[in-house]
């Protein structure tokens, strides 16, 4: 499957509209990420499953927050999102599509 150095669990139960708690969970995900001076991270779809945050708005938000991030990153070369849904995994490539 994956090979990884680190795995760590991301349990986040955000409100379905607080897009703000979402991103806010990426983007400590990612500086968790680059302060343990990583080169590349894996996200899935956080809180899109059974916390009900809307699939398509939640693949922006991950989108948004990945380039955001991408944008300042020293150790962070890449950043990987993906689910095992294959309808989330979509949503993610529909969502980058977009910009």
């Amino acid at each position: 499957l994956f090979s990884a150095r680190y795995v760590t669990g991301v349990a986040h139960t955000v409100p379905r509209s607080d897009e703000d708690l979402l991103g806010g969970a990426i983007s400590a995900a990612l500086s968790k990420a680059e302060s343990e001076g990583l080169e590349s991270i894996c996200i899935p779809a956080i809180s899109s499953g059974v916390f009900g945050f809307p699939l398509t708005r939640c693949a922006e938000v991950h989108v948004e927050s990945a380039v955001n991030f991408a944008k300042t990153a020293k150790t962070l070369k890449t950043i990987t999102l993906m689910d095992f849904d294959k309808t989330a995994a979509a949503a993610f490539g529909d969502a980058l599509g977009k910009i």
